[in-house]
């Protein structure tokens, strides 16, 4: 589900003769934040390039504005963000999408970003969680009020269940 690829295109090409079926989580996603009613205007962020393919599929199913933003990785734990339209999300609620978070540092820096240009809310769904308690906090203290992700990986923010997604790849409805 969602893998995390940046430098190959196609999962088939690291698996050779295997057959590789890549599943999407972005109606997932949607779904839930439907059931949370937050409103027409819920703003969408994806905090790199890596995460339009999710924002974009979000944004459209429910009706959300969105923004992308631009990262430079200084080290493991240590990157710069940029959010091009930021203020779009003054006195507005907003949803970090990403689909792997592991130290939260990217979700920290869009967090204050987002604080400061005025985000009434600021919450984050995540499709692979592997961040740590200390990670969490931090990304707490930066402003994220909640995290959820899939249960693609056992975590404490597991709230979104892929067994749906994956009953149906296996019995050929996708």
């Amino acid at each position: 589900v969602d893998p995390h690829l940046h430098r190959t295109k196609n999962l088939s090409e690291l698996f050779g003769a295997c057959e590789v079926v890549v599943l999407q989580s972005a109606d997932l996603i949607a779904q839930t934040l439907i059931k949370d009613e937050i409103g027409r205007d819920l703003v969408l962020v994806g905090p790199d390039s890596e995460s339009r393919q999710w924002v974009e599929a979000v944004a459209r199913e429910i009706g959300a504005g969105f923004v992308i933003g631009e990262k430079k990785r200084i080290g493991d734990r240590s990157v710069q963000v940029e959010l091009p339209g930021v203020e779009i999300v003054k006195d507005r609620p907003v949803v970090i999408i990403d689909d792997l978070v592991v130290s939260g540092s990217t979700i920290r820096s869009c967090a204050q970003i987002l604080q400061k240009a005025g985000a009434r809310s600021i919450e984050l769904i995540a499709v692979h969680a592997l961040c740590g308690p200390d990670d969490m906090g931090l990304m707490k203290d930066a402003g994220v009020a909640r995290m959820r992700s899939t249960d693609s990986i056992v975590h404490s923010t597991n709230a979104i269940h892929l067994t749906p997604l994956i009953a149906a790849a296996l019995s050929g409805k996708i």
